[in-house]
């Protein structure tokens, strides 16, 4: 699903509480047929990319992305095959993408790595918010075209938000129109 809106017309907010991270003013999210909160307090089940900041502290990230490893208890060979096509699909090293951090790494390499790593660690949904705002365009097409293929192979639930038109409807075969926090419209291509 892609929600497509300007800035300040809620699709970051919308986020915040699919996540978990806000309440809503009416009803409830539930996620495994519980309130997200809940579900997400007993592990990562979602793991969201705000453009405003990291999902990962990246001075820690070398103890951050093995605990999700260990948590989701997949066989070794599953994370092996999760990881080669991850670190495939971003170009990134595997060694980076397991926590060994290069000495310096431009602010669109930065956000590669934090979607990597969150489609390493995401186990239903994944909530993505501008995540190729920072990424030179170049990569912006190619990370698009095999994040969708990537996502869609690991069966993930995944919401993006942007501002972008050809981003939001290349992304998603549903998209939804928001526009000062209401949907305004949505289709189904």
């Amino acid at each position: 699903i892609s929600l497509l809106g300007p800035s300040q017309s809620g699709k970051t907010l919308f986020l915040r509480i699919l996540a978990g991270f806000e309440k809503p003013d009416e009803g409830e999210v539930l996620l495994e047929g519980k309130p997200v909160a809940e579900v997400t307090a007993r592990g990562p089940r979602t793991v969201s990319i705000f453009q405003d900041y990291p999902p990962y502290q990246r001075e820690k990230t070398g103890k951050k992305l093995p605990y999700f490893i260990m948590f989701q208890r997949w066989r070794r060979q599953v994370m092996e095959e999760r990881i080669d096509v991850i670190s495939n699909l971003m170009e990134i090293d595997k060694n980076v993408l397991l926590g060994v951090r290069p000495h310096t790494r431009s602010r669109g390499e930065e956000q590669r790595l934090d979607l990597a790593r969150c489609l390493l660690a995401v186990k239903k949904v994944i909530l993505l918010d501008n995540p190729l705002i920072n990424i030179d365009v170049i990569w912006k097409r190619k990370i698009l075209d095999g994040l969708k293929v990537t996502l869609e192979n690991l069966s993930l639930t995944t919401i993006y938000a942007t501002h972008n038109k050809e981003e939001a409807y290349s992304f998603a075969k549903k998209v939804f129109v928001l526009e000062k926090g209401k949907i305004i419209s949505g289709f189904t291509r």
